[in-house]
């Protein structure tokens, strides 16, 4: 099965709900604009978390540079083992998965999505809709978000864990 058709787990579409939940106590009956991956599973997240906004219109946007990083098709999972620790030796931001991207392609994407972000809350109210901005991607991708938009070095990339990120702001959902 591709990556991107991959199907959100029971258990996801649960923490989506409640992830939905949260974000809408955070902003209110404020406006939001959802930026989302198109993986299948990041697609059904959504369907989840809008649970919560019902009745309330909402701004949604595909877009495709925040999708996962390209690991190549349809891996071997034994394959897929090796590759995962020699990019622990290599450094997760360097090493290149064979027919796939290395983080510094992730990393030229967000730049790219940043600017297109910061041209969007930059264009003046006539343009600008929603007072709020939700970002739904892939464990890596928001690491390198992280990563361009507070200016962490390689060195403080490859410090920090998916996990590490989301549990101090969202706790265990």
């Amino acid at each position: 099965t591709p990556d991107s058709q991959i199907s959100l787990t029971e258990r996801g579409f649960e923490q989506g709900t409640a992830c939905g939940r949260e974000i809408r106590r955070l902003v209110g009956n404020g406006s939001v604009r959802f930026y989302y991956s198109p993986y299948l599973r990041v697609r059904q997240t959504l369907l989840a978390i809008l649970q919560a906004f019902e009745g309330q219109p909402v701004e949604i946007a595909s877009e495709p540079r925040l999708r996962e990083q390209d690991f190549g098709n349809f891996q071997d999972p034994l394959s897929m083992s090796r590759l995962r620790e020699d990019r622990m030796k290599f450094g997760r931001f360097f090493f290149r998965f064979p027919n796939g991207e290395a983080g510094t392609d992730v990393f030229d994407r967000v730049s790219d999505f940043i600017s297109t972000l910061f041209a969007h809350f930059d264009s003046g109210e006539r343009r600008r809709t929603a007072d709020n901005c939700v970002l739904m991607t892939h464990g890596l991708l928001m690491r390198i978000f992280s990563m361009c938009y507070f200016h962490w070095t390689v060195s403080e990339f490859e410090q920090v864990r998916s996990g590490e990120i989301w549990g101090d702001i969202w706790g265990d959902l």
